[in-house]
């Protein structure tokens, strides 16, 4: 016969597991704050620390690269441009490294509320999110960026370089048509957008097929 253990047997043999569990859980609790886990998949490239050096809970213990698709590029825009950059444009980036004909495509994904003076002038923080089919494996970090940022388009414009359009004494703009001899004659236009590439639309003025000139020869 097996005889049934009592209660009062029990108790003190349960007390015991509770206790074990006890410990082993705060073991593991102990045991995950010796692991250092980046929330980024990515190759280790700086350790700040040596073993058995004391570190505050703000100190930067390992710096990561990430290896993933998510590259981010932080510019400075100064205060004339911040209110045309708004969150989620379009930017095209060109890095000193790679050259100008390696453009990467990203999106405005941030604009710090925060003011920064460089040299006397207002500045503010943003960043720029590169696409992820960009093709990323020659960007490296610390490489210096050109970020274009498209704050504004238009569909079939009417454009013409900028050298051709002049500004009056009171402040008009106008440009120079040629006449039938070698004169020409000024033309009272309103202006648009203003592209990076030197080119500025006109909206009322010229028509398409319009000859301006650009510049006179002394």
């Amino acid at each position: 016969m097996v005889a049934v253990p009592r209660s009062e047997d029990l108790a003190p043999l349960e007390a015991a597991v509770r206790s074990a569990e006890s410990d082993a859980d705060a073991a593991r609790a102990r045991l995950s704050k010796t692991l250092v886990v980046s929330p980024i998949d990515g190759i280790v490239t700086a350790v700040a620390f040596d073993v058995g050096e004391s570190a505050s809970a703000s100190a930067t213990a390992v710096t990561v690269l990430s290896t993933g698709s998510d590259y981010e590029i932080a510019m400075d825009v100064p205060e004339a441009d911040v209110a045309k950059a708004g969150v989620g444009a379009t930017a095209s980036v060109t890095f000193d490294a790679l050259g100008d004909d390696r453009v990467f495509q990203g999106t405005l994904v941030s604009v710090d509320p925060a003011q920064k003076i460089i040299e006397g002038v207002v500045f503010y923080e943003a960043k720029v999110l590169l696409a992820e089919n960009a093709d990323l494996v020659s960007v490296k970090p610390g490489m210096s960026a050109n970020v274009t940022v498209q704050t504004a388009s238009r569909t079939a414009a009417l454009y013409v370089p900028s050298r051709a359009v002049l500004t009056d004494a009171d402040g008009s703009k106008y440009v120079r048509v040629p006449t039938g001899d070698v004169g020409y004659l000024q033309r009272a236009v309103v202006v648009g957008l203003r592209a990076d590439d030197g080119l500025v639309e006109i909206v009322s003025g010229v028509e398409e097929g319009d000859v301006v000139i650009i510049s006179l020869k002394s």
